[in-house]
């Protein structure tokens, strides 16, 4: 295990989104991943599941509204999920290490 927070995991093999939807998780591997970019967690705080323009998707996290930073993964869909860690440096550097170009610096 590289990174996992009960939420968001990484792993060998890829990334999981814990309740994702109210199905289940969502398992991506990390070439589906064609960016990532890292972004304030402003429009984010209010949100702790779900979405509000169908364009990005917050898994389930109570703790999003104190978090100061999210992570949008372009999976070349319209949908992007977005996460918000508990530690969003450690997740970078495992993505970087897999290979997944992450922009921005909040």
């Amino acid at each position: 295990m590289e990174y996992d927070d009960g939420r968001i995991r990484c792993d060998g093999r890829g990334l999981v989104i814990r309740w994702y939807t109210p199905l289940g998780r969502k398992q991506i591997d990390y070439g589906r991943i064609k960016k990532v970019v890292r972004t304030s967690n402003r429009w984010g705080r209010g949100r702790i599941w779900g979405s509000s323009d169908l364009r990005h998707w917050y898994n389930l996290d109570r703790t999003r509204p104190t978090k100061d930073t999210a992570l949008v993964l372009d999976l070349g869909r319209r949908t992007q999920p977005v996460i918000t860690p508990d530690n969003p440096d450690q997740v970078v550097a495992v993505l970087r290490k897999h290979g997944v170009d992450v922009s921005g610096g909040a």
